[in-house]
């Protein structure tokens, strides 16, 4: 395969998993729309491995919420690389799905089309930089 196929190939797979994210994380929104208030119950510790083999450390905030006097305990769908970025006991106003009450968002902190934003733009770059001098 051509170098010039390969970088096609590749700005369409970006392309198609931009949109993906992009779609998926729209819609859990929409589903996301009844309130309650959440408290970080726990602060998880992972590590995470870029492609080149470099290990960060991640945390992880767990929620815990009532609907309709049933628990729920679930992790948050966002991650930082401050340990201090999560506090045990702060709480925030959550939105889930009324159908599913353990699916849930934070909003302003989770279910954010950032990276299918990115993935996009990035695509549409090397596309453009293809059709300009790819020739």
């Amino acid at each position: 395969m051509g170098e010039y196929a390969a970088l096609w190939l590749a700005a369409g797979a970006m392309l198609l998993l931009g949109l993906l994210i992009v779609v998926s994380r729209t819609r859990r929104r929409g589903r996301c729309t009844a309130q309650t208030r959440a408290t970080i119950v726990e602060v998880l510790e992972d590590w995470d491995s870029d492609s080149d083999g470099h290990k960060t450390r991640e945390y992880r905030p767990v929620f815990e919420y009532f609907v309709d006097g049933k628990q729920f305990r679930e992790e948050g769908d966002m991650a930082a690389s401050r340990r201090n970025a999560y506090r045990v006991g702060a709480v925030y106003t959550v939105l889930y799905n009324p159908d599913k009450p353990a699916e849930f968002i934070v909003p302003g902190k989770s279910g954010g089309r950032g990276a299918g934003v990115f993935l996009i733009v990035l695509s549409l770059a090397i596309v453009a930089v293809l059709l300009v001098f790819g020739r």
